[in-house]
């Protein structure tokens, strides 16, 4: 969804490549914000992120168009054109991992 405010959390991939790219992530720097998720915080986890939402429902106007544009360009550099060589990189070495175990 390009161009639209995310928040995600730290559970999932894109959450942490989001804080490689933009550390101290958030709407203001790029779109996203990112909740530190573990296996043991859910009620906290969620609470975050439901201030997180209340907080982006009060944004003015404004404010949210900026938010948009900023995440039109995180969308936008993690568009799979970019990150489809990693994966097929990845799945080589997964190929070639596979041929050494099963050449024994």
């Amino acid at each position: 969804a390009f161009g639209v405010p995310t928040v995600t959390t730290t559970l999932a991939g894109f959450g942490a490549w989001i804080l490689e790219e933009w550390p101290g992530a958030g709407f203001d720097k790029c779109g996203v914000a990112v909740v530190t998720r573990t296996d043991g915080n859910y009620a906290e986890a969620a609470d975050a992120i439901a201030a997180d939402l209340r907080a982006l429902v009060a944004t003015p106007e404004s404010t949210l168009a900026d938010y948009r544009r900023k995440a039109a360009a995180a969308a936008a550099k993690a568009s799979w054109k970019n990150f489809i060589p990693f994966y097929q990189e990845a799945y080589c070495i997964a190929l070639d991992n596979r041929d050494a175990r099963t050449m024994k």
